[in-house]
């Protein structure tokens, strides 16, 4: 299925746990980062649907911050460490999150601070959203 990817890495450390925390969180971070950019984008779409554009940009930006203050890093502990590997010559841990975006669209769905035309919208069109980003990012090259 869709998922959104981060990695992360940290530098070599004496306490081995503490960097592969380290390294797991800098993924789960980087999800967080592309989350961020994905919801901005299914905002837009949301704004045009709900308002044929005559949405202002105050009032869509306070959309889009209401969203991404609603998700946490903590929400993000469902992203799941699916592979690490350290690196022999120096030390450094990387570490791979994966989100399901099934998940994505559960969280933001069950989040009770959401408007509730905004979650159904969620919840309807996440998938097309995330091919809409993913198509966005090729086009920029990412």
């Amino acid at each position: 299925g869709k998922a959104f990817y981060g990695v992360g890495s940290a530098p070599k450390m004496i306490d081995v746990s503490m960097q592969r925390d380290r390294a797991n969180n800098r993924a789960r971070r980087q999800i967080l980062q592309i989350f961020n950019n994905y919801i901005a984008y299914m905002m837009k779409d949301y704004a045009r649907s709900t308002t044929a554009g005559d949405m202002s940009k105050e009032s869509y930006e306070a959309d889009v911050l209401q969203v991404q203050k609603t998700i946490s890093i903590g929400d993000l502990n469902g992203a799941q460490i699916v592979d690490s590997w350290r690196d022999p010559s120096d030390g450094t841990i990387y570490s791979l999150a994966v989100l399901d975006l099934a998940a994505v669209a559960e969280l933001l769905a069950n989040k009770g601070e959401l408007d509730a035309k905004l979650r159904d919208y969620v919840r309807a069109n996440a998938a097309k959203a995330f091919d809409d980003l993913e198509k966005e990012e090729a086009k920029r090259g990412h």
